[in-house]
């Protein structure tokens, strides 16, 4: 399950490694596709934020970080949103990744996945890359990846790689209508967040998600299920109940970054009406940016049809 909550906290894991083959298409409009929504005060997805001094209206959309191309979906509120902001605002600027941003996803040479789990379970994730991702695990091993890295190859597994991300066609939309892109965080950053799980516990979780792979494949169905359906508070119900000791690290992954994220999401949309995407996760609950943004004095309401 660590894979598929990680879809809806950092981009990084996810989109690095694709990033190059879909700038190829930045000036290319995504095919839009309409959706029944499920909007209420908590089950939204885009979110308004008005008040406490701002002129113009900026918009907070929560994403999944890659998507079944089946179940991407663009509604009409959600491009009004963008166009009526004058920049985008992701977590990471996607347009800055290039080869040297797959620097953080390496282990120490002295560190492999070999020595982190038993020889029983190594053979045993071998052989699942094998028979069931087509793939050779030597390839990723051999530059010693980390374990988390080798875990999100699965979850691309999941729809046999035919996915969208939000931020990547949010970033093409950016450059076709020529909107300045910001991100909240660097690469490095979010690179080093993942070091806050340690490679033996990253091991683990690989070895649970290979073990319990068809749970983990209804998991993620139920993720993408509630994600377009706009239930953003079954998402956090999801996260909550998840046995994966994902959100062990949950202070790390989200409660420190919406706080740090505060401060520079009010000076930028007090600058310059602003669409900012980041992963759905960070939306709700009492440290949610969502709340935070009330905290402060904001209104923030759900957009509706």
């Amino acid at each position: 399950m660590i894979k598929n909550l990680l879809l809806l906290i950092l981009p990084a894991l996810f989109i690095v490694s694709c990033n190059n083959s879909k700038d190829e298409e930045a000036g290319k409009e995504p095919e839009k596709m309409q959706v029944e929504y499920k909007y209420g005060k908590t089950d939204s997805l885009l979110w308004k934020v008005t008040g406490n001094g701002l002129k113009q209206p900026s918009y907070i959309f929560g994403t999944v970080h890659i998507i079944p191309k089946d179940d991407f979906f663009i509604s009409k509120e959600l491009e009004k949103a963008f166009d009526e902001s004058g920049q985008l605002v992701l977590e990471i600027d996607m347009g800055k990744l290039d080869m040297s941003s797959l620097d953080g996803i390496a282990m120490p040479k002295d560190i492999t996945l070999k020595k982190l789990i038993s020889a029983e379970d190594y053979k045993m994730i071998e052989k699942f890359f094998k028979d069931t991702l087509k793939m050779d695990l030597a390839t990723f091993t051999s530059s010693n990846m980390k374990p988390i890295f080798i875990s999100s190859l699965i979850a691309e597994n999941f729809s046999k790689g035919n996915t969208e991300s939000y931020e990547l066609t949010f970033t093409a939309w950016a450059k076709t209508k020529k909107k300045e892109i910001k991100g909240l965080e660097t690469i490095e950053f979010q690179m080093s967040v993942f070091d806050s799980i340690p490679y033996d516990k990253q091991a683990e979780m690989l070895v649970e998600t290979v073990k319990n792979y068809q749970e983990s494949k209804k998991e993620l169905t139920n993720l993408y299920k509630f994600y377009i359906s706009n239930e953003l508070s079954k998402l956090q119900d999801l996260s909550d109940s998840s046995d994966s000791g994902l959100m062990d690290y949950e202070d790390i992954l989200l409660t420190r970054r919406n706080n740090d994220w505060i401060g520079k999401i009010e000076k930028i949309a007090m600058e310059k009406p602003s669409f900012f995407a980041v992963g759905a996760l960070h939306l709700p609950g009492k440290g949610g940016i969502l709340s935070l943004l009330r905290e402060k004095g904001y209104t923030v309401e759900p957009v509706s049809k």
